[in-house]
């Protein structure tokens, strides 16, 4: 539950009545996750809505083979839908949601967002407002896979983590790395041997240390030609 006197940041919270309220404090509960805790995979019954209160999420489509496709992020503030009637379809291929650092989550189940959502119609709009962004989201990840290099997403992810763990030196397994750059775990040992014969990284047992960030930016600044919908540079797109 949450601590007492404090609203949680739910982005419906104002639109619900008193009672819902009530209803939404006494049935939400507070977790704390190490980064790298898988949280979800394919569609959970037992989950309506994750609100992140810190941290960061990903979720992912992973296909039969193991290759994914990451398709958008839930940052701190932000909440994702899981099991609810007014999500989208069901899609063909596994779904992973996966913590990115330590992460704060607030949870509520199902029955209680399916509650809220045929009781409250603002609810209701709120929810498919979610789904449409997140729709357009994933849309934007698979243009980026078309579109981009390998070379190019591996760039961005390692930028990326650089970014969220504040330091060059980066404990990342190149498994999480495949998932991040939406590729399989042979193409990015090959890149980042292609990256260290290069002097762009480092490559130690569970970690990444990057020792030319700059080398890193101009391979993610090649993406310019992919964002306008050209071919991608003669390199392996990793599919």
């Amino acid at each position: 539950m949450h601590p007492a006197g404090k609203a949680p940041a739910w982005p419906f919270w104002s639109m619900l009545t008193g009672e819902e309220q009530a209803l939404l404090l006494a049935r939400a509960t507070v977790h704390s996750y190490e980064a790298g805790t898988l949280l979800l995979e394919d569609h959970s019954e037992t989950i309506g809505a994750v609100l992140v209160n810190a941290g960061r999420l990903h979720l992912s489509m992973i296909g039969s083979e193991g290759r994914s496709v990451m398709l958008l992020h839930v940052e701190a503030g932000e909440c994702f839908l899981v099991g609810t009637e007014a999500r989208a379809p069901d899609m063909p291929l596994g779904l992973m949601l996966e913590t990115d650092i330590d992460s704060t989550l607030t949870v509520i189940g199902g029955q209680t967002l399916d509650y809220l959502l045929q009781h409250n119609p603002e609810v209701m709009r709120w929810a498919f407002r979610q789904i449409s962004i997140g729709i357009s989201g994933m849309l934007r990840a698979v243009q980026h896979v078309l579109f981009s290099s390998i070379h190019q997403r591996v760039a961005e992810s390692l930028l990326r983590q650089c970014d969220f763990q504040n330091t060059c030196c980066l404990r990342i397994t190149q498994e999480r790395l495949a998932r991040e750059a939406s590729s399989s775990r042979e193409v990015i040992t090959r890149t980042l041997r292609d990256f260290a014969a290069r002097g762009i990284v480092t490559l130690r047992r569970g970690q990444i240390d990057v020792t030319n960030p700059e080398a890193l930016r101009r391979l993610a600044g090649d993406n310019a030609s992919a964002k306008r919908g050209e071919q991608p540079l003669n390199e392996e797109t990793g599919f």
